[in-house]
């Protein structure tokens, strides 16, 4: 047996267990992911009646994701046009944190779907100042 630094705190002890990504999975930063599809899901306790919900399943090896309203408009959001569930496939989405989502009329935090950031490129930033035909090519 190891005791447990005194410091450490009580969630960090004894984490949440879920089959599904949680907030605690992905931090505020978030990771980017791929999708590699969807499923349905009963999500229902045994003996309660069903309650089947979509799941957001990506390539890289993390749990799936309970997709909600809320997530589904922003992932249709980030990628504008594309309607079916396969088109999303192979399409990259920064899964987040977000500490303020509330729940209930309680700031709880959730997890939260956002467009991948463009990468940035250091040493070519653009000067927005200089007009593009005083540029020398």
């Amino acid at each position: 047996m190891t005791d447990l630094d005194p410091n450490m705190s009580l969630d960090a002890a004894v984490p949440k267990q879920s089959d599904y990504l949680a907030k605690e999975d992905v931090g505020e930063a978030g990771q980017n992911l791929t999708i590699a599809g969807f499923a349905s899901e009963n999500l229902a306790k045994d003996g309660k009646p069903p309650e089947v919900k979509t799941i957001l399943k990506f390539v890289e090896e993390v749990k799936p994701m309970v997709l909600n309203n809320t997530n589904k408009n922003r992932l249709k959001a980030s990628y504008p046009g594309l309607v079916t569930i396969g088109e999303f496939k192979g399409k990259q989405i920064n899964v987040f944190h977000d500490p303020m989502v509330d729940f209930g009329g309680e700031i709880v935090g959730g997890i939260r779907l956002r467009p991948v950031p463009a990468p940035k490129y250091q040493g070519h930033e653009q000067n927005l100042d200089k007009p593009l035909d005083d540029i020398p090519f």
